[in-house]
């Protein structure tokens, strides 16, 4: 049976840490398929992937109410998926962290936790959504396609050397 839990820092470290390990691992391993990039190459020259991935970990910390929330997903006591809902600004909160992993794929869980995060910024009272996502991502994007996600242009600051490789979309309420 599948459950949505509201994810705890100090419970769930070890398990975000997992997720983003395979997260990361899923990045890499399409960059290369799809654009004949080596991330590794690029980002895990001083530092592991693990090193990484428990360096970044802290920004789980802003993803908290009053203006955000992170859920796990979790398969007969085995968590198999997040994403969370942060504040962007005063009006729009942005979805970050998606993913299900592969094994996990193809149950629903992902939509299902669109709508969930939709709902919770609704609660929050944010007057849409953002998020950015990847061509190769073809289950995301048809997910936030019908969930009423349309592609905009670029609304962040994100100038790294990928951003040809982003797709940013929007979902007001």
């Amino acid at each position: 049976m599948v459950k949505f839990i509201t994810m705890d820092f100090k419970k769930h470290r070890a398990d975000i840490i997992n997720l983003d390990i395979a997260h990361s691992n899923y990045f890499i391993e399409q960059y290369k398929i799809c654009y004949n990039i080596e991330l590794t190459d690029i980002f895990f020259k001083k530092f592991t992937l693990q090193e990484e991935v428990e360096r970044d970990i802290d920004v789980y910390k802003t993803y908290n109410p009053p203006d955000g929330i992170c859920y796990l997903i979790e398969e007969d006591g085995i968590i198999v998926g997040k994403g969370a809902l942060k504040k962007f600004n005063e009006e729009f909160g942005e979805i970050k962290g998606m993913f299900i992993k592969p094994e996990f794929r193809g149950n629903g869980y992902g939509k299902l936790l669109v709508k969930k995060l939709l709902k919770k910024g609704n609660e929050i009272g944010y007057k849409g959504i953002y998020l950015d996502t990847r061509p190769f991502m073809t289950v995301a994007l048809h997910i936030y396609r019908s969930e009423g996600f349309e592609e905009r242009d670029e609304y962040q600051e994100y100038k790294g050397r990928f951003e040809s490789h982003m797709i940013y979309m929007e979902k007001r309420y």
